[in-house]
């Protein structure tokens, strides 16, 4: 009997649009102008009334309660009522003009205050009069620019409709008709508004340099949306290319780990590698190879910290020509064992935890020398071209390796076997004082907490059991909610380093004599051991 009382069914629409739904056909008319014209805040107040609604007749005396805004920035309401779960959704549903008769979505003026009162989803509900109405458009567009997609095909290619829907959101040039976006002018502000927009300029302007270039510099990884074939050709162009260069080089220099992302001529470009390695070492590992371990110059691992720019000219060390061999005792050689750090599919820890012990006081200013094999690039005598093969028999001595003479003889070259090379830096570190650094990492599958070695590190393991050169292990349990392979790994800490510096000093402090294995376990997951070989 209430539901057909005029006067509680006007209220109740007043108060909340929504309420149009539960309204008989012959009283939609008299209602629907407050259901649009109402005050889109005064739906969510507390004691909104929904008792016109059989869903919510058993709740029509209890308070709604606002909720604090969720992370996702959307409001939610705290309410038994399981149709009112979100305000966010709720404004864009159109509740008010769904309910509403077809005679009303056909009527401009209503569909134009809807959409000047907020409602981006009135024009999707619309008729067609309000689509094809050039008012309402721009109305439309300037509250949400992709709502060029709703307006009339004839609309579409109105040049002013466009031109304020490119101007409230580049990407609205999708929805364009095919003479809008065969207009330069309008294809240029829509890639300076958005360099995405690139992807739906007209056909003529896919390969036209100024709408590119403006496209990149707004959005530097737009060049994804150039054809291929075209993208080749530009990258023949030296003017092209160097404007690009700076446009990358400004994106490497904000975010290193970028480098992965660019194309592979800026990966082999040693200003764009050493822009990204100065802001994160771990980006070398997205360089090209030939960079990655420079054999002539090493800026890129220098840079990095892989690599000491007095590497060969340590003031304790033999000044003759290059040579690094150990003049003295108290210069000591630490040969780290990790595994590959400098491949695109490898994981960080590695980099990571070499840059920042070799920059730690008691290790740089110290006397020590750090060997890091991956800074180097050597080649296996396995004829297979298999590098860690643990049957293959080559454990680095002279009797093992299948190299010829010349390259395992005297120092390690750049054509020797990698096992021969480590076998000379761990019997150096032996000789010296020194010692073996081993970085125990997790499993790859991101889910696993196992540490294991890689199998070159087992084998460098085995060589230095077999050498009885002094072994610390740092073993680096992945925490759980790690993500290797997008960087987002837990990382190793100044505090960590600090925790195995403080293991090897007191490991001095007792004259090296301590060859016990004790396990030293720190917060964080990490642990420490220490060997020696037979």
């Amino acid at each position: 009997e209430l539901k057909n009382d005029n006067e509680i069914l006007t209220e109740a629409v007043k108060n909340d649009g929504r309420s149009l739904e539960f309204v008989g056909e012959h009283f939609k008319h008299e209602c629907q102008n407050n259901a649009v014209f109402v005050d889109r805040s005064s739906r969510y107040k507390k004691g909104t009334n929904y008792s016109i609604s059989s869903r919510t007749r058993s709740v029509k005396h209890e308070e709604e309660v606002l909720s604090p805004r969720s992370r996702h920035g959307k409001v939610r309401i705290a309410s038994r009522v399981s149709f009112i779960a979100d305000i966010e959704a709720a404004e864009e549903d159109g509740c008010t003009l769904r309910y509403a008769s077809q005679d009303s979505r056909n009527n401009v003026d209503i569909i134009l205050d809807a959409i000047k009162n907020g409602d981006c989803s009135a024009l999707s509900l619309a008729g067609e009069l309000p689509r094809k109405n050039k008012a309402v458009a721009l109305e439309a567009v300037k509250l949400k620019g992709r709502l060029l997609k709703e307006v009339s095909s004839r609309l579409q290619n109105d040049k002013n409709v466009v031109k304020v829907a490119i101007e409230n959101d580049g990407c609205a040039l999708r929805y364009a008709g095919q003479e809008a976006k065969n207009d330069k002018a309008i294809a240029m502000e829509a890639v300076k508004n958005d360099g995405r927009a690139l992807a739906f300029v007209g056909e003529q302007f896919q390969d036209d340099k100024e709408i590119i270039l403006q496209a990149l510099f707004k959005y530097w990884r737009a060049f994804q949306y150039i054809p291929q074939e075209i993208f080749q050709r530009l990258l023949k162009d030296a003017e092209f290319v160097l404007e690009f260069k700076f446009v990358i080089l400004q994106a490497v220099t904000d975010c290193g780990m970028d480098l992965r992302r660019v194309p592979e001529i800026f990966r082999k470009d040693k200003d764009v590698v050493l822009a990204a390695v100065a802001n994160n070492p771990d980006a070398l590992k997205y360089a090209s190879p030939e960079l990655r371990q420079d054999t002539e110059y090493r800026e890129c691992l220098i840079a990095a910290g892989l690599w000491d720019e007095n590497h060969s000219n340590h003031p304790k060390q033999n000044p003759d020509a290059g040579s690094v061999r150990i003049a003295t005792t108290t210069v000591k050689k630490i040969a780290l064992s990790t595994r590959f750090s400098l491949r695109p599919d490898s994981t960080f820890e590695a980099t990571n935890f070499t840059q920042k012990f070799k920059n730690h006081d008691f290790i740089k200013n110290g006397d020590f020398t750090v060997y890091s094999p991956n800074a180097f690039d050597k080649s296996t005598c396995d004829p297979t071209g298999e590098y860690t093969d643990l049957s293959w028999g080559c454990t680095g001595t002279k009797e093992t390796c299948q190299k010829d003479e010349s390259l395992k003889t005297g120092r390690p070259k750049d054509e020797c076997c990698w096992r021969y090379s480590f076998r000379y830096h761990l019997k150096e570190a032996k000789e010296s004082g020194g010692f073996m650094l081993q970085i125990v990492e997790a499993e790859d599958n991101y889910k696993s907490t196992e540490q294991s070695l890689g199998r070159g590190q087992q084998i460098e393991w085995y060589m230095a059991l077999d050498l009885g050169t002094k072994i610390f292990r740092v073993f680096r349990p992945k925490n759980h909610g790690d993500r290797r392979r997008n960087g987002l790994q837990s990382q190793f800490t100044e505090g960590d380093i600090d925790k195995v510096v403080s293991a090897i000093q007191s490991w001095y402090d007792g004259d090296c004599k301590d060859m016990g294995e004790p396990i030293l376990r720190f917060p964080r997951g990490i642990a420490m051991e220490h060997w020696e070989g037979d």
